[in-house]
C-alpha cells in the first residue's frame, strides 16, 4: 500500500491472577482489558485508578488525553428476542419497524467523566 507504515510499540503487560484482566502500558497508552465474565463498572474503575496510581509513582504524568471503555467480546443474552432494557443501561434503539431477530449491533457513547 502506498504510504503505509508499520510501527512497533513495546508494551509492558500485567495479567491478573484470575487471567481475565490484562493491563498494558506503553507508548503513552494504558490499556485495561477484561474477558468474560465482565465485572461491574466500579471494579473496572478501581483497576484504572490502581494502574494510574502505580504509574504516577514511577512516571511524571501531566495529563490524560483519553480513557475508553470497550466491550469487545460477544455479550450473550440468555433469551431469544430479549428486551434490551432488561440487560443494558445503554443500548441501540431499534424503533418499532425493524426486525427483532439475528441482531448484530455496534454502538458507541462518549461521556466526559471527571475523577
Amino acid at each position: 500500500m502506498p504510504g503505509a507504515q508499520v510501527k512497533s510499540v513495546n508494551f509492558a503487560r500485567f495479567l491478573a491472577d484470575d487471567k481475565k484482566t490484562l493491563m498494558q502500558l506503553g507508548d503513552g497508552t494504558l490499556l485495561i482489558s477484561r474477558l468474560n465474565p465482565y465485572t461491574t463498572w466500579q471494579d473496572f474503575k478501581n483497576n484504572i485508578e490502581y494502574a494510574l496510581n502505580a504509574l504516577k509513582k514511577n512516571v511524571e504524568l501531566n495529563s490524560i488525553q483519553r480513557i475508553g471503555l470497550r466491550y469487545l467480546n460477544r455479550i450473550e443474552v440468555p433469551e431469544e428476542n430479549p428486551n434490551l432494557e432488561k440487560y443494558f443501561e445503554f443500548r441501540p434503539f431499534l424503533g418499532l419497524n425493524l426486525p427483532r431477530e439475528n441482531i448484530i449491533a455496534y454502538c458507541g457513547l462518549y461521556i466526559p467523566y471527571h475523577w
